[in-house]
């Protein structure tokens, strides 16, 4: 079992020309529906409404294959994000937070129901800006057991991380226990200001001894384990970037996972290599479409997992 435990939400689409679409989205969501899809239990830890919104997240969760690990519904209306498209498909987003389902989620609530079978634990996104499901998550990480990895996707948002101090805390609470590091140039901009990008990977790596799995803005990814690896991306046609990390970290850790992979595994740069390519299989078939829709097992290669 792996655990997705970030934000759920609906995504209101803008595209270039104005026009209007919608989706479920939110980083947590984003990467169980890519593991749910890719044949691998998961469960979905997060604040999900009462209202029809909600509903309509519930469904999507379980028509793929995504256990609803908290089980009760919050009274709160249902969170909205509001992506608007560039003409080269790149999404900035704006939130409508106060008072919605997506921090409806107490620590207690979420260390009942944490599978604990779960092999991997995977943490982030915009309500690690958020109480109480910051501390939630906090507390979560912090009872990890030694066997689980645990995985970061910080996230970064400036409209909301960037004016919270929550967030840094949070995540400095938490890196001691982070298996694997998945950051954006924009994130480590954020959290280290005064550093290049990969100073800042390498200062993490160093004073946190986790893997850092850092994008860069030309879209190739560098490993640093225990040596520096830059894996190319793919040449694609992109209808759009949204949810194209998430889609990364959930085929990472799908493939982490259906090759029976441990902790001590993270020593292998060779292995790290093997997942992340696999990540960014999943994540270049999610950007060939609109909106967060990534792949089933049977659109990938046969030789996907292996």
């Amino acid at each position: 079992m792996i655990t997705s435990m970030g934000d759920a939400l609906v995504d209101v689409i803008i595209d270039p020309n104005g026009e209007i679409t919608s989706t479920v989205g939110g980083a947590g969501l984003n990467t169980a529906l890519a593991i749910g899809r890719l044949g691998v239990p998961v469960q979905m830890v997060a604040g999900i409404s009462e209202d029809s919104l909600g509903s309509r997240i519930l469904r999507t969760l379980l028509s793929n294959a995504v256990r609803d690990g908290l089980g009760i519904r919050t009274t709160r209306p249902t969170t909205i994000a509001l992506a608007s498209l560039g003409i080269d498909g790149s999404a900035t987003y704006r939130f409508l937070l106060d008072g919605t389902s997506i921090s409806a989620v107490t620590a207690d609530q979420a260390l009942s129901v944490v599978h604990p079978a779960s092999t991997s634990v995977l943490v982030g996104g915009v309500s690690l800006a958020l109480d109480p499901f910051a501390s939630a998550v906090a507390e979560v990480v912090r009872h990890a057991p030694e066997h689980c990895l645990v995985m970061l996707d910080p996230n970064y948002r400036p409209a909301i991380s960037g004016a919270s101090s929550l967030y840094a805390q949070t995540i400095a609470a938490i890196l001691p226990r982070v298996d694997v590091l998945k950051v954006s140039v924009e994130d480590l901009a954020a959290l280290q200001p005064d550093m290049t990008a990969m100073d800042a990977a390498q200062r993490l790596r160093d004073v946190h001894g986790c893997i850092v799995l850092l994008t860069a803005g030309d879209g190739d990814l560098t490993i640093l384990g225990s040596e520096n690896v830059v894996l190319p991306v793919p040449r694609i046609n992109v209808a759009d970037t949204v949810a194209a990390g998430d889609a990364f970290s959930g085929g990472f850790l799908s493939w982490w996972h259906l090759n029976d992979m441990d902790r001590t595994d993270l020593a292998s740069i060779e292995t790290l290599t093997q997942a992340a390519r696999a990540g960014i299989v999943v994540a270049a078939k999610t950007c060939e479409r609109l909106g967060a829709d990534p792949p089933h097992l049977s659109e990938l290669p046969s030789d996907w997992s292996k």
